[in-house]
């Protein structure tokens, strides 16, 4: 009765979203006023993204029923969706829970770009090989109208991220408070880090010689 109905306006509703969302490439979608405006097309294709999963779920279940669960790879792989999507939320809210440090600002770009482009490239999966191929045209056109919107992160922003890894700094710092960090002698983590400073100390004259 009304459930079904309920049911029913959800799914179209978020049939027009994904569509509308992926003609204009997301852009006119409303996020926070008070977010970092470095990360406003984030959260922008974010929902973007949660309207097409939720709408490909109701798809994948209304047309397959019981059999989803057997389909273990299609199962899967709305699974990665949803848990990508999650780590693209929790690495912006810590990017906003920590003051917006943009000395940490490649880490933050290159987590969401990678997870958003895995992402993407579940959703190419589960539409390339979904057993209705009437059904997966259509969500093709309907999810990715004018094309796919991610690539893998460029070379200069791994190359930024990198940097942060293997210079002692307050990012990398950050990035691994609360990490078990023994200094024992004989300890493998504590000799890498004493390694690494070591490294650092000896670059200048490494570059003279």
């Amino acid at each position: 009765g009304k459930y079904n109905f309920g049911h029913l306006r959800f799914v179209v509703s978020n049939f027009a979203r994904t569509l509308v969302m992926g003609m204009t490439g997301s852009h006119f979608v409303g996020v926070p006023a008070d977010i970092a405006p470095e990360t406003r097309r984030y959260y922008q294709q974010l929902t973007r993204f949660s309207a097409a999963l939720a709408f490909f779920a109701d798809v994948s279940m209304g047309t397959l029923g019981g059999a989803l669960k057997r389909k273990e790879k299609l199962s899967a792989r709305l699974g990665d969706i949803l848990s990508l999507m999650y780590l693209c939320s929790a690495t912006l809210r810590r990017y906003e829970a920590e003051g917006r440090q943009q000395a940490d600002a490649p880490l933050m770009h290159w987590a969401i770009w990678d997870a958003m482009f895995k992402a993407q490239n579940a959703f190419e999966g589960l539409i390339s090989n979904f057993p209705n191929r009437f059904i997966a045209a259509i969500m093709r056109r309907v999810v990715f109208p004018l094309g796919r919107p991610y690539v893998v992160p460029s070379d200069k922003l791994g190359h930024e991220v990198a940097r942060i890894l293997i210079e002692p700094s307050a990012a990398r710092d950050r990035l691994t408070a609360g990490a078990y960090l023994s200094t024992a002698p004989d300890n493998p983590l504590a000799q890498v880090e004493r390694a690494l400073a070591a490294t650092v100390i000896a670059e200048p004259i490494e570059a003279k010689l």
